[in-house]
């Protein structure tokens, strides 16, 4: 903290104690006045300042003498003034360090922040009358935005260096704070800041920064530019939601995996540089470690997706793990580069570059990936997934479940794998439908220490052979090559860069191998399409994915192009199966299509087949669907002296107009042409948009 040469000034009762600084201790004595007390405080000071030691005050043994000689009590109006330093240093020590309010990190920031910023500005502020003391205090705020001052002759000018709204919001507390206290040892302080209407301003050009939601193929392009240790923290932070200071203080006995392989993190400390007050010397060291999290209900249990879980037993097995398969549990999860109390600031220098590497986040240019961005999208994730109640959405982000008590005492984790499960569930279907594991392979490599290259060899063959780390390929080829032997433009094949073309970047530019792109172009061999197999029958695509549907036949997609893949036994199937629906139609037609012409009901053409009047072909769809025969309708129809509409197949008129399904399909939305079952066409539309089409 080091030694204040203008001393301490405290009232205790009837008593006013002083203090000055006397080598490694403070040299403190008390008086019955003020002005006695102040008087010997800088009258040492004076002393200290020409390197003299401090003197103890002059003391009479006489009693009698020393009553006499008190001095009387001052008036207000000859009361020498307190400055606001020594009441904000006698507030400050009282608070942070005698009550210890805080932990140290905040009692420092908080004596730097009085000191640069409040005593600076304020030292004569207790003398000074109300309506001035609160001037003073509204320019203030007012120039630390950005804006000019209001009261005229204002000593005040717009610094070279602003402030947001939160930072003023905090300085304006500590102010508001030390005068109380001034008020609290019995100053004649007016209250300055009395009321709701001095609160800090919104920064002038301000604008509040575009959070981006990083979704997981934005992560996988991030992971290809980072090395694998970095890849390890973004992973964690982005599917587990931890803060980064939690990631960084996770020991490796605080992953484990159950019976049933599902792998959890239990979350309960915080890594980094913590100052941490000596309770015997009263004195602060930094430790890389503490116990607690950033808030009581931090510690909590996160069920982590399986591809996740692998990637943390990829990590243990390479860098926790000795020769003789000795796993340290105590070392640091994320393993150590160059200092184990380090590593979030090599994380965000990391991040910043792989952000710059892979352009924007988004279509705004201001937008920038900071680590908090991660856990933000795993909450949004949680927000939108109907399976996970809210209370569990607070407990996994490391919140309060609820206020009430049942909340706070009765909500035990007794079955929590059960409730846990959910969110790690569907963030690994994300994951399937993303990538086929979060080891991203990576040409860049961690930059270790001198102390950290001990076995560096051993990491980096396990590294290399699992595929995660690799080394420059010679013979990599550039987006152009890529291109041309892929038959697309640059800028689609530079889109399949790196989720579905393994390639990294190196110095902006993406690298990948032939082999890799010959891997990709030449993916759909040995499949057919669903859309060429419809073309094929002559069929519409959609009465085709019907067809296929009623068959059973639940083909995947390509990861790319995101259409139906078949192999040639299925497609076959297709093809018999439309050829057979094609005979029924030429004989017959289905019951809606029987009720249509007929113009009755489906009820009372099954009821006229049971009767007799009409006739089921033999031979139905793969669906079960029964057809009319085209004889018993058209007798129907004679004995109404009715005859059926002459009609054209849809086959016959593409092969004469030259038009594909979709264009029939057109013209039939535009009533161009009259459908009047599912493979013929009414023959008096057909014929009257020929005459328009083509008059010969």
């Amino acid at each position: 903290m080091g030694q204040h040469l203008k001393g301490s000034v405290r009232r205790r009762g009837r008593k006013w104690l002083g203090s000055v600084p006397n080598g490694t201790r403070r040299m403190e004595y008390s008086f019955n006045t003020e002005a006695e007390m102040l008087a010997w405080k800088d009258a040492q000071i004076a002393r200290i300042r020409q390197g003299l030691a401090p003197e103890r005050p002059q003391r009479t043994s006489n009693r009698k003498t020393e009553r006499s000689t008190q001095v009387a009590p001052e008036t207000p109006a000859t009361r020498p003034e307190v400055s606001l330093e020594a009441i904000g240093r006698d507030w400050h020590h009282e608070r942070y360090e005698e009550m210890e309010g805080s932990q140290a990190d905040r009692s420092v920031e908080v004596l730097r922040e009085i000191e640069l910023h409040i005593f600076r500005v304020f030292d004569d502020l207790p003398g000074r009358t109300l309506r001035d003391g609160r001037s003073r205090i509204k320019d203030w705020l007012r120039v630390s935005s950005g804006n000019e001052p209001m009261t005229p002759g204002s000593e005040f000018v717009i610094p070279t260096t602003t402030y947001e709204k939160s930072t003023m919001t905090g300085r304006r507390w500590m102010l508001k704070e030390i005068l109380a206290h001034g008020r609290d040892l019995g100053h004649d302080i007016p209250d300055f800041m009395a009321g709701r209407n001095l609160v800090a301003l919104d920064k002038v050009d301000s604008t509040k920064r575009n959070v981006p939601l990083v979704d997981l193929d934005t992560c996988v392009r991030l992971a290809a530019q980072l090395q694998v240790i970095h890849q390890l923290v973004l992973w964690i932070m982005r599917l587990a939601g931890l803060r980064i200071g939690e990631v960084y203080g996770i020991p490796v006995d605080r992953f484990f995996i159950d019976d049933d392989g599902d792998g959890f993190l239990t979350v309960k400390g915080q890594g980094g540089h913590f100052r941490v007050r000596d309770k015997k010397t009263g004195n602060f060291r930094v430790e890389s470690y503490k116990e607690t999290g950033k808030t009581e209900r931090a510690y909590r249990l996160v069920a982590l997706p399986r591809f996740l879980t692998e990637l943390i037993q990829m990590i243990i097995a390479v860098y926790h793990t000795d020769e003789s398969g000795v796993i340290n549990m105590s070392a640091r999860l994320v393993p150590t580069i160059r200092s184990a109390t380090g590593g979030k600031d090599g994380f965000r220098s990391a991040l910043s570059q792989a952000a710059l590497a892979i352009g924007g986040i988004s279509d705004d240019p201001d937008d920038y990936v900071v680590p908090h961005d991660f856990r933000k999208a795993f909450g949004t994730d949680l927000a939108w997934n109907d399976e996970i109640s809210q209370l569990l959405e607070r407990r996994l982000m490391g919140h309060r479940a609820g206020s009430d008590v049942f909340s706070l005492v009765y909500t035990l984790d007794v079955r929590i794998k059960k409730y846990v499960m959910p969110a790690a569930l569907a963030l690994q279907a994300e994951l399937e439908a993303t990538t086929s594991t979060l080891m991203i392979p990576t040409v860049r490599r961690p930059g270790y220490g001198a102390d950290q290259r001990e076995g560096l060899a051993a990491v980096n063959s396990l590294l290399d052979e699992g595929g995660w780390q690799i080394a420059a390929d010679p013979d990599a080829i550039g987006t152009a090559e890529a291109a041309r032997l892929l038959g697309m433009v640059e800028t689609a094949t530079r889109r399949l860069f790196p989720k579905m073309i393994p390639a990294v970047m190196k110095r902006g530019q993406w690298f990948t191998t032939v082999d890799a792109v010959i891997t990709f172009r030449d993916r759909l061999d040995g499949f057919r399409l669903l859309n060429l197999v419809a073309a094929e029958a002559g069929v519409d695509y959609h009465a085709t994915r019907r067809t296929m549907i009623r068959l059973g036949i639940t083909p995947p997609r390509d990861a790319y192009s995101r259409q139906l893949l078949l192999s040639d036994d299925e497609a076959e199937a297709i093809l018999f199966e439309l050829e057979r629906v094609g005979r029924l139609e030429a004989d017959g037609m289905t019951v809606a299509a029987t009720a249509r012409e007929l113009g009755t009901a489906q009820s009372t053409v099954r009821n006229w087949v049971g009767e007799g009047r009409l006739e089921y072909l033999h031979d139905c769809d793969a669906a079960g669907a029964r057809y009319v025969t085209r004889t018993s309708i058209t007798a129907e129809l004679n004995k109404r002296g009715k005859k059926a509409a002459p009609s054209v197949s849809i086959a016959d008129f593409k092969a004469a107009t030259g038009f594909d399904s979709d264009g029939v399909t057109a013209l039939v939305a535009a009533r161009l042409l009259v459908r009047i079952r599912r493979a013929q066409l009414c023959a008096e539309s057909v014929r009257s948009y020929v005459a328009g089409y083509r008059p010969d």
